[in-house]
């Protein structure tokens, strides 16, 4: 399974994407919202989990880009 983690917090992101990695998910990291907008114009991804709170695009904001925009199937 791909996934995306979003997270300001450096060592959050690291901590989970290494976690996730370990149980042999391929595991991409973004550090904020329009990071992650870019990766996901760039690849395909099963699952996106983002930190709801980062400055600029929110958690939220980026969910809903993500239902709402291009990237929508």
């Amino acid at each position: 399974m791909r996934i995306l983690i979003v997270d300001d917090e450096k060592i959050k992101r690291i901590t989970l994407a290494d976690d996730l990695a370990a149980q042999g998910h391929e595991v991409v990291a973004a550090a904020d919202g329009a990071e992650a907008l870019v990766r996901l114009e760039q690849e395909r991804f099963d699952v996106v989990v983002t930190d709801l709170k980062m400055p600029g695009i929110d958690g939220l904001e980026l969910l809903k880009r993500i239902k709402q925009g291009p990237l929508a199937e």
